[in-house]
């Protein structure tokens, strides 16, 4: 008896990555932190091909990265890789934080403005993070002498110095007008003489002087404020302050001092 036979020949099915293949996220806002994307098998063809090796699916700043991932047949029997390509390329982003500015006020409160003290004093925008470069980008925001102020900051300098973020001017207002108030002084009362007791003898030269005074003060001396012999002496002062950062009242009281 003749047998008829039939040869069936079934081709592999085909394995084309890019179809089967994606990223658990392709766009990720920066937060500061290393970001990890991972390489995502489509249901069904888990059990066809497997992960074999990824590179550039990590990173932390702004930019466009790539990610290249290899991967290997699990049933070979059955399954072939689209033009023998192993390998496919999948593109994803870190894209920048946005920082909302009108969330930051200036930290100056016309309620209880600076007063001179011979120090820089300095306006900012408070509460603003710390990791953020503000190199370059305030501009009249310190001063020493008293006066009146515009302080402001330049949103394009605080971007180039911060690729990472985008600051969102949306009702930021962007400068602020500060001041300095003269520092009222009493020459009578603000400033002590250097004198508690009376001094003993000892041949060496006594002498007594104002303390407290601030540096840019300038001191006449007048009467006796040095005396080396005993006896009962009177020592002036005259305090001389500059008209542009005080407003000065009164005179310095006469010292009467004993060695």
């Amino acid at each position: 008896v003749e047998s008829n036979r039939v040869e069936v020949n079934i081709a592999k099915q085909t394995v084309k990555l890019s179809d089967v293949v994606s990223l658990d996220n392709t766009s990720v806002v920066f937060n500061g932190s290393e970001i990890t994307v991972n390489a995502v098998i489509k249901p069904g063809y888990e059990n066809i091909i497997r992960l074999f090796s990824i590179s550039g699916n990590t990173g932390t700043n702004v930019g466009n990265y790539t990610v290249t991932a290899t991967f290997e047949i699990i049933d070979e029997e059955n399954y072939v890789f689209e033009n023998s390509t192993a390998t496919v390329n999948l593109d994803w982003e870190i894209t920048p934080k946005t920082i909302a500015l009108k969330d930051y006020s200036w930290s100056f409160d016309p309620e209880h403005p600076f007063v001179y003290n011979g120090s820089e004093q300095f306006v900012v925008l408070d509460g603003l993070p710390t990791y953020i470069d503000t190199e370059g980008a305030y501009s009249g925001n310190s001063a020493i002498n008293a006066g009146t102020y515009i302080a402001t900051i330049d949103v394009d300098v605080l971007e180039a110095n911060n690729p990472n973020y985008d600051f969102d001017t949306t009702d930021f207002v962007a400068e602020c007008e500060w001041w300095i108030e003269k520092r009222v002084v009493n020459l009578e009362d603000d400033f002590a003489w250097n004198y508690t007791s009376p001094f003993t003898f000892s041949g060496s030269e006594f002498t007594v002087a104002l303390t407290g005074l601030p540096a840019d003060a300038q001191v006449q001396y007048g009467g006796t404020y040095s005396a080396t012999n005993a006896g009962t002496y009177t020592a002036t002062a005259t305090v001389t302050l500059n008209s542009e950062n005080y407003i000065s009242t009164g005179t310095v009281a006469p010292l009467n001092w004993t060695v």
